[in-house]
């Protein structure tokens, strides 16, 4: 496969208006910057865009401030997230949720549904990672360009420190502020001071879930973007998973959203500071050791889900497994996160 071979497929298609600059822009990307060995994934994704029926099942409440973010995320099964998801979204000043679901059985569907402040899609075909982002990009083209988007997943709520007297419009204008138009964040895991998958079934207790880890942490510099590993994935499970994203971006009509992890052009991922956390709850219930076992039968996640089948055997190895430790962190609030050695503040970047 060659990138040509991939542009010719859609020789002769009729694009719409956003279509048209999102192709433009993806040749662009793969004639002067795909890797060869990511191909396959890139096809995929354009095949994604092109091809996956989205069905849109219910408009929420319009927001015609094109400051004000719109929040994009893809769920499955994800309903005892949900309820917190929305309430963290809502407390930071999320006022738009772009929900798609992805055949969920759980009521995850019906619950984003009733949410007067949400627009609910649904989409059957089953899950990868190139998919993802197909659906991403497809949602992305429908809200359009020249406006702030955050895109995150269920089990990730954004936090910056001040978040208590500091809302995402205001993010947004300390970014403008200071000239960025993506703002970075490390996930950083969070935990209760328990065993992996301690909580029953699909329970979280949610106030117990507040310890991390502020060290352990190794940033390098690729030709994309600053990644950043380590944290307890790497402390105890041993695996390097990349845990540095862009959750918070304006969208001009030259970019892509390329991966979870970065946009292109890769050259205005390197302008930020760590400005943001993406606290990440995993490992937490007997569900979420469930939905790992899948991931790894179905392998649709990066290299055939290869990170989740080494921490799957790491656990084996050791049924009684924990994060917390005696040098991890308790959440109190969110100043608590300059405690992690590479966080700046955006607001104090402003003020300097």
């Amino acid at each position: 496969m060659t990138v040509e071979d991939i542009i010719m497929r859609y020789d002769g298609r009729k694009f719409t208006a956003y279509e048209e600059i999102f192709f433009r822009n993806f040749c662009r990307y793969l004639r002067n910057s795909a890797s060869p060995s990511k191909l396959e994934h890139m096809s995929e994704i354009l095949e994604g865009v092109f091809y996956d029926k989205m069905n849109m099942l219910k408009e929420g409440i319009a927001v015609t401030d094109r400051s004000s973010p719109v929040l994009i995320t893809v769920v499955k099964d994800e309903l005892t997230r949900m309820r917190e998801f929305f309430r963290h979204y809502r407390r930071i000043g999320v006022r738009k949720f772009v929900i798609l679901d992805n055949a969920s059985q759980d009521g995850t569907r019906e619950f984003c549904m009733s949410q007067d402040d949400a627009d609910v899609f649904s989409i059957e075909r089953p899950f990868t990672s190139a998919r993802h982002v197909s659906w991403i990009n497809k949602l992305l083209m429908r809200y359009g360009f020249d406006r702030w988007y955050i895109s995150v997943d269920a089990d990730e709520l954004l936090d910056f420190p001040g978040s208590e007297n500091f809302c995402v419009d205001d993010l947004v204008r300390a970014a403008e502020h200071i000239g960025l138009f993506r703002v970075a964040a490390v996930t950083v895991d969070f935990y209760p001071d328990a065993d992996l998958f301690a909580f029953p079934n699909d329970c979280i207790r949610w106030e117990d879930t507040c310890w991390f880890d502020t060290d352990g942490y190794e940033m390098r510099k690729s030709g994309r973007c600053w990644r950043m590993v380590g944290g307890p994935r790497k402390r105890v499970l041993g695996t390097y998973s990349v845990l540095s994203k862009y959750p918070l971006f304006y969208l001009r009509p030259q970019d892509i959203f390329l991966s979870v992890h970065y946009l292109w052009p890769f050259k205005e991922n390197f302008a930020s500071k760590w400005f943001l956390v993406l606290k990440h709850y995993e490992f937490l219930n007997k569900e979420d050791k469930r939905k790992m076992t899948a991931i790894i039968e179905h392998g649709n996640y990066a290299s055939n889900s290869r990170e989740y089948k080494e921490m799957l055997e790491t656990m084996s190895r050791n049924s009684a497994l924990s994060f917390w430790n005696t040098s991890s962190v308790k959440y109190n609030s969110s100043e608590n996160l300059m405690e992690l050695p590479f966080m700046s503040s955006i607001f104090q970047e402003v003020k300097s």
